[in-house]
């Protein structure tokens, strides 16, 4: 269960409303920003219809391209996740902090 937000809605909710104010996430931007690709599918009506009003899209299509992308994002931050203690780095972090010209505190 996600945490809402003081007006209520969901983080995905409210993230989907505002990608659409900025007009990122409209049929027309989607256009814009991909190689459209048709085809049909046989989805669950009902979970489309339910996905759609929680995200307060009018266009299935819109539904569809933002459940994709956070698939994505999910699967590439689960992909980071697993990387954990894996990866060595040899940073100075004191040093790599400091600034030219500036004085030490």
């Amino acid at each position: 269960m996600q945490a809402r937000s003081r007006t209520g809605e969901e983080p995905l909710a409210r993230w989907a409303r505002c990608t659409i104010e900025l007009g990122q996430l409209t049929s027309a931007g989607i256009r814009l920003k991909m190689i459209r690709m048709r085809t049909t599918l046989d989805l669950p009506v009902e979970l489309v219809e339910e996905a759609r009003t929680a995200l307060g899209f009018k266009s299935k299509t819109d539904t569809v391209v933002l459940a994709l992308r956070e698939l994505v994002r999910r699967r590439r931050l689960d992909d980071l996740k697993d990387l954990l203690g894996r990866v060595e780095l040899d940073i100075d972090v004191p040093a790599s902090r400091r600034r030219l010209g500036s004085r030490p505190r």
